[in-house]
Order: C-alpha cells, then sequence, then structure tokens
C-alpha cells in the first residue's frame, strides 16, 4: 500500500511539470477507451464484426501506448535529475566522496529532531563503580511520502553493570510502531510505518551503562540528526564532564541551554559519522 501510494505521488509530481505532455496522454487514452467501448457495442453482419475487432484492437494500443509513455516519462525524470546532479556535484567533489554522500547521507529516508541525551551518574555498591541512569529522547521524521522503516539502538557491551542479568532497556518505545529488546542485553530493535512525508513519531530509550572516572564516551550519531542536546543533571561531587563536537563547527557549535547546569545543544545538524566525545574527570583538588 505505501509503494502504491508513493507511485501516485511520483506521478503527480511528474505531471505537473509537464501538463500540456499529460493532457495529450490522457486525451489519447479517453479516445483508446472510447474505442474499446465502441467495439464492445457494436453487432450486426461480418463487416461490423470486422470493424468493431479493429476498433477494438485499435483502442487497446492507444492505451498501451499512454501506459508505456508514463512509464517512460517518470523513469526519464528520475534519471535526468540523478544524472544532472551527479554531473554537477562530480565537478566539485572527488567522485568517490560524491558517492559515500550520496549512499549515505542524501538517501537516508528519515531525520531526528526534538534528540536529547540525558546521563544521571551515580555510585554503586560495587566498589570503584559508577552508573549512569541515561535516557534518550527524540522524534524520527519520514522524508518520504510512503516508508516502513526499521533501526537499531545497540549499547557497549563492556559498560554493562555487575549483576545485570536481563536487558539493559529499561524502557524502549515508539509511538505508532514497534520496539522490542533483543536477548544480546545491549541492543533494541524498532520500527514504525510512516504515511506520508514530514509523518513523526517518538522515540524514548531508557538504558543503563557503567562510567568511570576518568572515562571518555564517544557518542555518534548513525543518523542525520537536527539539534542534538546533551545534559548530565547528576554527577557525583567529585566529577564533571566536558564535551567535544566531531563535527567541522568546532567548539563554537556547542552552546549552553538557558541556565541549566551541564546542558548544551549543538547548533546545527550532525551528519551520519559526526557526534560528540563526552569526557569525564576529577575535579582538580579533589
Amino acid at each position: 500500500m505505501h509503494k502504491v501510494r508513493y507511485l501516485v505521488l511520483q506521478i503527480a509530481h511528474v505531471v505537473k511539470e509537464s501538463p500540456i505532455l499529460w493532457m495529450l496522454l490522457l486525451f489519447l487514452f479517453i479516445i483508446g477507451v472510447g474505442l474499446i467501448a465502441f467495439a464492445h457495442g457494436s453487432v450486426g453482419s461480418s463487416s461490423d464484426h470486422l470493424l468493431a475487432e479493429v476498433l477494438r484492437d485499435l483502442g487497446i494500443a492507444f492505451c498501451i501506448s499512454v501506459l508505456i509513455a508514463f512509464v517512460i516519462e517518470i523513469g526519464l525524470a528520475r534519471s535526468m535529475f540523478a544524472n544532472g546532479l551527479d554531473a554537477v556535484m562530480n565537478q566539485t567533489i572527488p567522485p568517490d566522496v560524491w558517492k559515500e554522500i550520496r549512499q549515505h547521507i542524501i538517501t537516508q529516508p528519515i531525520v531526528r529532531q526534538k534528540y536529547c541525551l540525558t546521563m544521571n551518574i551515580k555510585p554503586t555498591t560495587e566498589a570503584g563503580e559508577l552508573v549512569s541512569e541515561t535516557q534518550l529522547t527524540y522524534e524520527i521524521e519520514s522524508l518520504k511520502d510512503a516508508l516502513s522503516y526499521t533501526w537499531l539502538h545497540e549499547l557497549d557491551a563492556h559498560r554493562t553493570p555487575h549483576g545485570t542479568a536481563a536487558s539493559r532497556y529499561s524502557r524502549a518505545h515508539v509511538t505508532g510502531g514497534k520496539a522490542e529488546r533483543l536477548g544480546d542485553n545491549v541492543t533494541a530493535k524498532l520500527s514504525r510505518d510512516f504515511d506520508h512525508e514530514k509523518d513523526t513519531a517518538t522515540v524514548g530509550l531508557a538504558f543503563t551503562e557503567v562510567v568511570k572516572c576518568p572515562d571518555t564516551i564517544s557518542w555518534w550519531m548513525r543518523i542525520t540528526t537536527r539539534n542534538p542536546e546533551f545534559s548530565f543533571p547528576v554527577l557525583p561531587s567529585d566529577m564533571e564532564v566536558e564535551l567535544s563536537p566531531c563535527h567541522p563547527g568546532g567548539q563554537g557549535r556547542l552552546k549552553p541551554v538557558g541556565r541549566e547546569v551541564r546542558h548544551w545543544q549543538f547548533d546545527g545538524v550532525m551528519l551520519p559519522g559526526q557526534g560528540v566525545e563526552i569526557r569525564f574527570r576529577k575535579l582538580l583538588g579533589s
């Protein structure tokens, strides 16, 4: 159903770009249908029957020709756009770089927004072990007219707290979709059907992970993400946190949110492979 709706919307877009051509094709299609209807209603002598057969075949030929023209025109329009874009970008950046951009960024069917990572870090009864009760929330938006999408969230296995036998995820949810925690203890699988472009769903995850001091966590984006936020409201009294964006915009893009302590927002878009380095360390003098 989603594929049919997507095809219909693609046809509507091409028709909008070349209305005169499509009006002519529609006129020919109507003639074809009319000839078939006239032949079907013809009765009488053998000569009338022969004429009806000819008119029917001619009507079928009209209809098939119009359908073939539809398919060719849609394919040519999409191919011309793709080839033109390739020609321009290959003159701007190296072809192998452009190929990676097309494959991993431009063709991505979804984007994330309202993204916020929150880490509450507290000591546990285990000697020297700190555990973060981490929450991740964001909104996922479809960039296509109809889409069935599945994605994974995977945790670092070496950050599993001692004595954790069940899933490290205490919560995994996507509105209007399906979320399941896989048996490897570190993976959550989410899926959602999007009915139209700009259709959105809210995702919420909560999980535990071990944090050391000093420690560095590399938090990478697998999906294009707008203005991600990072918050650390609860830390031990002798610990501090520092963030460094892995992005060409540098540290100037990372800005504090309001007057909240240890809460930052990245000003802009992070692409797949970009992210932040989260560094934990002891406070000087502690």
